[in-house]
């Protein structure tokens, strides 16, 4: 259905400077408090996955798929600012045997709550220039804006329950997704556990054929990736723990959320690369180009470098080398950017 333009101004109100005003002060709020909402997620998860193994001891769930995070719409006009926890087998929404929680997002929506207040007044200040019909579908396009952060939270938080004991009593499918989105509808992936057996042969070719899309939450652990031509692709949260990557160019790739722990990369070319969120923790490096890279959030901890160029780099905040043994390799001071 085709979605209806909402105008932008009612009586001097500019609706979309009211909105980066409340995305910008929500933006400010999570980098203080980020880590705080993560650790309430991993709490919220735990007492769901505690609710899952007890159906599923008593034989009424079979292995988990999916676990779908849904916005819903009447919660959103509700001002009732609480995401519903589904989880299904492999099925997925053919999946019948209901097992749902709730997931209290407010600390992140209470920002979209206050932009609808706005728009409150500016409905009963302009007379009815702004229909109660059009702010709704303001508040609903809004939402949109707010998602990516609360998937941001939900990402962040699946790396740490993924170690916690609740997690793994659930019996899981060999292929389990966690995702957010509208109830039964439009959902992104923010984990996924890939336990099947991968064939390196067959992941190489798929890495080199140039299929972008395909990379994001791929599982490619301990395989021989070696002399690959990985360049200008976008691997987006998929893990390479324990991988050979020697003789491999990423040369003008783009890398997010990505797990290198553990991986072996020597004689590799990862120049221009744009990495944010990557970690190399415990892997071996050496004779590796990091020239005119963008390089944020990235951890070397724990790390072998041997003869590591970061030449040209350009380093934003979070770089870590704790723990790691430096060889013929100077650590780069970070910089604000360009």
């Amino acid at each position: 259905m085709e979605k209806r333009t909402v105008q932008r101004m009612y009586g001097g109100f500019d609706v979309s400077r009211k909105s980066i005003e409340f995305l910008s002060k929500m933006d400010a709020y999570l980098s203080v408090y980020f880590d705080d909402l993560v650790e309430k997620f991993v709490d919220c998860f735990a007492e769901y996955a505690e609710k899952v193994e007890q159906m599923q001891q008593a034989g009424r769930k079979e292995a988990i798929a999916f676990i779908h995070f849904s916005v819903l719409r009447t919660n959103i006009l509700a001002k009732k600012h609480r995401l519903r926890i589904d989880a299904y087998s492999q099925s997925w929404y053919e999946d019948r045997v209901e097992c749902s929680g709730e997931y209290d997002a407010s600390e992140i929506y209470k920002w979209l709550e206050k932009y609808e207040q706005s728009l409150e007044i500016v409905r009963k200040q302009t007379g009815g220039r702004l229909t109660l019909s059009e702010l709704q579908e303001l508040v609903f396009e809004e939402y949109e804006k707010y998602l990516p952060f609360v998937a941001g939270v939900l990402r962040a938080g699946m790396k740490k329950v993924a170690e916690t004991e609740n997690y793994n009593k659930i019996c899981k499918h060999e292929v389990f997704v966690v995702c957010v989105g509208e109830y039964q509808d439009r959902m992104q992936v923010v984990y996924k556990a890939d336990t099947r057996v991968k064939d390196a042969c067959a992941v190489k070719r798929h890495l080199q054929a140039g299929r972008q899309e395909a990379y994001a939450y791929e599982t490619c652990n301990n395989l021989d990736l070696t002399q690959g031509n990985y360049e200008n692709i976008r691997l987006m949260f998929s893990s390479f723990k324990g991988s050979d990557l020697s003789n491999s160019s990423f040369r003008k790739s783009i890398m997010l959320g990505n797990d290198f722990q553990e991986a072996i990369l020597k004689d590799v070319d990862l120049e221009a690369v744009q990495a944010t969120d990557v970690d190399f923790s415990g892997a071996i490096m050496e004779n590796v180009s990091f020239k005119g890279a963008r390089l944020n959030q990235v951890s070397f901890e724990g790390a072998t470098l041997s003869r590591v160029s970061f030449e040209g780099a350009v380093l934003l905040k979070g770089l870590s080398f704790e723990n790691a043994e430096l060889i013929d390799t100077s650590i780069p001071i970070e910089t604000t950017g360009r």
